[in-house]
């Protein structure tokens, strides 16, 4: 059984730009195939760009945690 690590949209350990990357291709509807339990970082039951730009925040420091709730 795996844990739910938010944002490791490739499955393999961590959170970095190639997450991010995924991510963009995904939702950009590229037909690449993504977990996405993990990509969901608003837990809105939705996995868009609103999630790409929580994605692009927290790789970057400007937010400490994932899920992400604004409010």
């Amino acid at each position: 059984m795996s844990t739910k690590l938010y944002g490791d949209v490739n499955d393999d350990g961590k959170v970095n730009s190639t997450d991010a990357v995924a991510l963009k291709r995904y939702v950009l509807r590229s037909g690449i195939s993504i977990n996405t339990d993990n990509a969901d970082l608003n837990e809105d039951g939705r996995v868009n760009s609103t999630d790409l730009g929580i994605l692009k925040r927290y790789i970057l420091k400007e937010i400490d945690t994932l899920p992400y709730k604004n409010g």
